[in-house]
């Protein structure tokens, strides 16, 4: 399966999920805003400055995370990932894993034994 058709699939699941839980987003927008409110810490400006947005390709948008590794490098190991295949794939230096859920635009994260990761996702 191609990386364009794997989004387009994350995203069709994406929209029938949130079809089937309309009520329950409608009573989650009507809850406290302490009770939506995210546990994670705000971003610092460091680390803020240290993800590298690549071009979008092939609908996917590529974030260099950390590492030395090219956006064209990035998409090249990104289309080598199987969506069919294990969660956990080795490409190369590269362990990339799955993330296809239908409330997240991630797709996958790869990182390398050189201390370089990026993540990939849906712009559908």
């Amino acid at each position: 399966m191609s990386l364009r058709s794997a989004v387009a699939s994350a995203v069709l699941v994406a929209l029938l999920v949130a079809g089937c839980n309309h009520e329950a987003g409608t009573a989650a927008s009507t809850a406290s805003p302490s009770a939506t409110t995210s546990a994670s810490p705000p971003a610092t400006p460091a680390t803020a400055q240290s993800v590298r947005e690549c071009p979008v390709q092939d609908a996917a948008q590529i974030k260099i995370l950390s590492g030395d590794v090219s956006c064209a490098d990035a998409h090249s190991i990104a289309a080598q990932y199987d969506l069919q295949g294990d969660k956990y794939q080795q490409i190369d230096t590269w362990t990339c894993y799955s993330e296809i859920t239908a409330t997240s635009p991630l797709m996958l994260t790869c990182a390398s034994d050189q201390n370089a990761e990026f993540a990939v996702y849906s712009t559908l």
